[in-house]
């Protein structure tokens, strides 16, 4: 059964900390209209039931309006639950900086786009994520193609270069991910092998997909698919001394 609108936000104002809940009263008590009044009690209202009661919010507030109202507080609450953790977690951050980047591009701002483009840059290395340091340089890479930003010809070689790097480490990252899943999946549905042809099947699988990888030139996160699928493989297989090896390998990388 598809979860409700009501329990959904429901659901969202009980996971909120005490933290989150102040400050997502302290922020939406800057704008002093009647509708951001009406969102806040309503918020309050849940906040204090133990138990979803439907017909007591409609006992408050007129059922015609009562779904943009949900919906509003649900966003509200994304917005400033989004900001208190903005210095906590580096791909809030990253993501509002290309956010802003692409505000002050769509201005004519480009080399201010492009200032806060390399500090992007910058914070993405540290969490190692290949795909979102590639969406960052097409990004850049759209800027410098279609504008004078006099960056030189050693940056146009750097963008290309460090593109084609993270595009293949890009691809091993979806390929190992798409094979973690699989082997999952298959788990979920057959188990365990229960004959030798299975085994062999399993076998052909993984080497396939496997077979070009160097552990010794991936990065961390294609590492931890790595060591998943391995994982996953010799589980299926009911070899649990490989299984657990890997499992090893996985929480070490984590650290």
């Amino acid at each position: 059964m598809p979860i409700s609108q009501s329990d959904q936000l429901f659901n969202l104002v009980k996971s909120l900390t005490k933290a989150e809940k102040r400050n997502f009263k302290i922020y939406a008590a800057r704008i002093q209209e009647v509708e951001s009044m009406k969102y806040i009690q309503l918020f309050e209202m849940l906040d204090k039931m133990k138990v979803l009661d439907e017909s007591v919010i409609l006992k408050k507030f007129p059922k015609g309006k009562l779904s943009n109202l949900k919906r509003h507080l649900f966003s509200q609450i994304l917005v400033s639950t989004r900001l208190i953790h903005k210095k906590k977690n580096l791909y809030i951050e990253v993501r509002e900086l290309l956010d802003f980047s692409d505000i002050l591009y769509n201005k004519g701002m480009y080399m201010t786009a492009l200032k806060l483009i390399q500090k992007a840059k910058s914070l993405t290395n540290k969490i190692d994520d290949e795909l979102l340091y590639l969406n960052i340089l097409e990004f850049e890479k759209t800027i410098e193609s279609r504008h004078i930003t006099r960056s030189g010809q050693d940056n146009t070689r750097n963008l290309i270069n460090t593109s084609r790097e993270k595009l293949k480490s890009t691809s091993n990252s979806v390929k190992l991910s798409n094979l973690k899943l699989f082997l999952h999946g298959l788990y979920i549905r057959k188990g365990h092998i229960r004959s030798e042809k299975e085994r062999v099947e399993i076998e052909e699988i993984f080497h396939r997909n496997t077979k070009d990888i160097r552990i010794n030139t991936l990065s961390p996160v294609e590492r931890i698919y790595l060591y998943q699928s391995f994982v996953w493989y010799y589980y299926i297989l009911i070899n649990f001394v490989n299984c657990y090896t890997y499992a090893i390998k996985w929480v070490n990388e984590i650290k």
